[in-house]
């Protein structure tokens, strides 16, 4: 109506500097901590201390140690803060090193090895853009430590994906000594028996991750739990991308996990994380004397 004036309300959890609300209600009119009003927009600032009454006392003793532990992750996660650029990802991507395929081949086979290419999938067959993609990682584990040398991260309806993901692999390294893990959700399983239907490929259906049934309880955050439990060795500098590839939407997942739309490729790359305590599967050449 005329005369009436209108109100928005915006109730949001802060996220990184460069977002659009930040930009234009706090970069250089108030503090991220800033309660009352400015040029008519009224700010309030609330944590979960102004609700300790209502949260359970073992949650809430968590969330206290982890204040004390660990300032930074506390601050991404419950403080309410607006991240700066080098705070906006938990995963440390500086220390995602390029390696060359030559270097590493030549040092396995100075080691009488050859490098075996394994897969890891999280599976969704649907076209449409706005649902959820079919994720794929080629590594290899060498010396205790991954190697990846592609990824793909597509939507594609079901027999598409049964062309596609054959297709991949054979172009990234796939060997008979080759394992392509898929993760065991309903589209996953799928893929999985069709693909063993259909070709001679080593399909094997990973084990469930805590948390991947949607009526768990604590669904919502497993992906950060996996993540959390594997941050040690992304951070030791154990994970290494192929030099001269395009990784941008790869990079561009992990920056902004977990507040990207997808996070497919996070899924891939803890599943193939997960698997460096198996016995590393490289290929031991007989030593000929000359």
């Amino acid at each position: 109506k005329k005369g009436v004036k209108n109100l928005v309300i915006v109730v949001m959890n802060p996220a990184w500097k460069s977002h659009f609300i930040y930009k234009r209600f706090f970069e250089n009119k108030v503090n991220d901590e800033f309660n009352g009003v400015k040029d008519d927009v009224n700010y309030v600032f609330a944590t979960y201390k102004d609700n300790k009454k209502n949260i359970d006392p073992i949650l809430l003793r968590e969330l206290e140690k982890l204040e004390k532990e660990n300032p930074q992750l506390f601050k991404r996660r419950m403080k309410s803060g607006w991240l700066d650029e080098h705070e906006q990802s938990k995963i440390p991507l500086n220390k995602f090193y390029p390696f060359s395929m030559d270097k590493l081949e030549a040092e396995a086979y100075n080691l009488y090895k050859k490098l075996v290419w394994d897969y890891t999938i999280d599976s969704a067959y649907k076209k449409d853009e706005k649902n959820d993609k079919t994720a794929i990682l080629a590594f290899a584990r060498f010396d205790n430590n991954i190697y990846m040398r592609a990824f793909a991260s597509v939507n594609m309806e079901l027999p598409k994906l049964l062309e596609f993901i054959p297709s991949f692999v054979k172009a990234n390294g796939y060997s008979k000594k080759s394992r392509i893990w898929i993760e065991p959700k309903a589209s996953g399983k799928s893929v999985a028996q069709m693909i063993k239907k259909q070709t001679n490929l080593n399909i094997i259906e990973d084990e469930p991750p805590k948390g991947r049934d949607k009526k768990s309880p604590d669904y919502k955050t497993a992906k950060e739990i996996r993540t959390d439990e594997n941050l040690a060795f992304m951070e030791a500098g154990r994970c290494h991308l192929l030099e001269g590839y395009n990784w941008d939407v790869f990079k561009e997942q992990l920056k902004y996990f977990p507040n990207f739309k997808f996070d497919d490729l996070v899924d891939c790359l803890n599943m193939a994380i997960n698997k460096i305590d198996e016995p590393e599967p490289v290929k031991v050449f007989d030593i000929i004397e000359t």
